[in-house]
Parts: structure tokens; sequence; C-alpha cells
């Protein structure tokens, strides 16, 4: 059986009971572009003619499974026996298959003979996947440089004969508009990762530049604890050793207290003793509440607030 159209059209026309006609013109345009490719592929074979057969191979199968379930890929092939639905649909896989059998059988005697045809395949599929990697690191670069933008233009048609052996000529303007929208995504997320880097890079520099300028407050404002503590404990002993001294001026006050007073006199000084001592007491314990409160802001990070001294009505009983 010859693989031409005249038998494609005897094919078609003997399925006369057949009359889905969507069917048949499917069947017609796909066998017919099958021959063609096979034609092309033998004058100038590469693998995206391959492809491309394999790939309308597919595509009729599958209306041919959409007929008939029936379909008997072994069944010898006559014209006689056309007439019905099922015998159409198997013989035009049996002629689909004649098809293919003949492109894998011409491209294993290219692979068993001297034929450079797939040994140039893996070499330019390697040298495709290389002149990419190295068109992207260029666009990297300076775009602007005369030397660079040469070898641009180079590596451009270099890779569109590549293409064209991989994908065939009517593909190959398809494969690099591809190549060139994905060229440009990379370029773009490049970009867009460089300028989240120097956001980073600020970031951290910032942060630095904070960190430090946190860790000379901490210092002064430690030294400035340091500096309140000391004079808190000289007033604090300044204000010990006055109230020790009134203490004992009491203590003489009292022990004279046997000198003749009017009645009137003795109960008042007396009622101012007491007075005194009561506030000795009340300085002194605020005294020890001012330096626990001052102790607990030096282990926190707030600066101390120092409560004001109290004043005592000490000076009323040297007026009497």
């Amino acid at each position: 059986m010859k693989i031409d159209l005249a038998t494609l059209n005897k094919i078609l026309a003997a399925g006369k009971n057949y009359n889905n006609v969507y069917n048949k013109d499917f069947f017609r345009a796909e066998v017919t572009e099958m021959i063609n490719i096979l034609d092309n592929f033998v004058q100038k074979p590469s693998a995206g003619m391959l492809q491309q057969l394999q790939a309308r191979e597919k595509a009729i199968k599958e209306v041919c499974k959409s007929i008939s379930s029936s379909v008997v890929y072994g069944k010898k092939f006559s014209f006689e026996y056309i007439n019905d639905t099922n015998n159409l649909a198997n013989a035009i896989l049996q002629f689909v298959q004649l098809i293919m059998t003949k492109a894998s059988d011409y491209a294993a005697e290219l692979q068993n003979s001297s034929s450079p045809f797939f040994t140039e395949l893996d070499l330019n599929t390697s040298q495709l996947v290389d002149s990419i990697k190295l068109k992207i690191r260029l666009s990297l670069l300076d775009e602007e440089s005369n030397s660079l933008s040469k070898l641009d233009q180079k590596i451009n048609e270099e890779t569109h004969k590549v293409a064209q052996l991989l994908f065939g000529e009517s593909e190959s303007s398809i494969t690099m508009k591809k190549y060139r929208g994905l060229e440009e995504d990379y370029i773009k997320l490049g970009m867009d990762n460089e300028l989240h880097v120097e956001q980073l890079r600020n970031m951290l520099t910032e942060n630095e530049i904070l960190g430090k300028k946190l860790e000379a407050a901490q210092q002064e404002f430690r030294a400035q604890i340091k500096d309140m503590e000391q004079k808190r404990q000289i007033d604090s002993e300044n204000h010990s050793n006055a109230l020790n001294q009134i203490m004992e001026l009491i203590l003489k006050l009292e022990s004279k207290n046997n000198v003749k007073t009017s009645r009137h006199k003795q109960d008042n000084l007396a009622s101012q003793i007491q007075e005194m001592r009561a506030e000795i007491t009340t300085v002194k314990s605020q005294n020890e509440m001012l330096l626990a409160k001052i102790n607990e802001k030096l282990n926190s990070s707030n600066a101390p607030t120092v409560t004001p001294k109290p004043r005592t009505n000490i000076r009323k009983f040297f007026r009497h």
C-alpha cells in the first residue's frame, strides 16, 4: 500500500455508509498533514517532525475510539470491508500506523547508519541550553556595550538555528517568543530580588545604628543612676547624722525636764517631744522607702524618680 493522498481518498470514499462529515473532514486534514510531514522527514529529518507525527496519531486514535470501541489494530487491511463504521475507523488507524511505522523505520536506519543526525541532535540540545544560560547572564550586564550587543546578536542567531533543528521551521519562531518571555520574566525577577536585597541591607544598617544608639543611651543612663545613688547615699548619711543629733538633744532636754516650770509648759514640752519622736520615725520610714524605690529603679530600664523629702516641724520646737 502506498502512502499518498490517492490511498487516503480511496479509503474515505469506500466508507460511503459513514455519514459524519465532521469526522471525515478531520481524518482527511490530519492524515494529509501526516503524509506531508513524513515526506519532509525523509528529505530533512528532525526530532520536531517525529513529535508532530506522534501528536497527530494520538488525536486520530482518540476520535476513532469515540466512533467505536471495537477497533482492532491487528486486523489485516482490506478495502472491501470498509463499508460500515467500525471498519472505516479501523482502516484509518491501519493507514496511520503504516505512516508511523515508516517514519520509525527511517529514524532507526539513521540511528544505525553513519548519519550524524541523532548525535548532532543531542549536541545541539546541549548547545541550546548553554546558549540560553549565557544569554541570561549577558542580560544582567551592561546592555549598552557594543561588544556585548554583537555577542548578544550572535547568540540569538545560534539559538534560533538550534530551535529550528529541534522544533522545525514552523515552530521555531514560537519557541523563540516563549524563550524571550521567560527571559524577560527572569530579568524582572532578578531586578525585584536585587531591590529587595538592597532594602534588606538598608534595614540591617539602620538596625545596627539604632543598636549602637541604644547601647550608648543605656551606658549614659547607668552612669546617671550611679551618680544619683552616690548623692543619695551622701544625703542619707547626712540626714541620719542630723536625726541622731536631734535625738541626743531631745534626750538632753528630757533629762533637764526636772527644772521648775509651770505645769502648762511641762505638758506642752512633753507633747512637742512626742510629736518630734513620731516625726523622726516617719522620716526614717520614708527614707527607707525612698532607698528601696531607688534600688528598684536601678534594676529596671526606666530613670528613677526621687521623692522630695518631707518637711518636718522640728524648727517649731526650737521657737519655744
